[in-house]
């Protein structure tokens, strides 16, 4: 089934709509995003053709496995952010940790032991 004019309407494949302004929806700009839109477009063609999901299935599993993996990826940045901004030290105005932030450097270069410790 091609493109074309039914009456008033204009019947047009899901992959070349837009809104009025000439912009695409934010429900398409999201999936945009996640790299997959491709194979959403594909899926959606498939069904506007057919009529029937169950002959889209190649493509309703390509963009599933699409879409998993850029959830994968986005978890693995959202872990990966946290970890980041969990080691943040403060530093001076010459790039170095401030003192009493870096448990290794008191400012003076050596770590003091407690007092009456004798070590072995």
């Amino acid at each position: 089934m091609a493109s074309g004019d039914i009456g008033n309407f204009q019947i047009r494949k899901p992959s070349d709509t837009l809104d009025d302004s000439g912009e695409q929806d934010e429900f398409n700009k999201r999936i945009q995003r996640t790299g997959c839109f491709k194979e959403h477009n594909a899926m959606l063609d498939c069904h506007f053709e057919s009529k029937d999901w169950r002959k889209c299935a190649l493509e309703m599993r390509q963009f599933r496995e699409c879409f998993a993996a850029h959830e994968a990826q986005r978890r693995q940045r959202s872990v990966a952010e946290r970890a980041r901004e969990a080691v943040v030290v403060e530093r001076d105005a010459d790039g170095r940790p401030a003192a009493g932030r870096n448990p290794f450097d008191s400012g003076g270069g050596s770590c003091e032991l407690p007092q009456g410790y004798a070590g072995k």
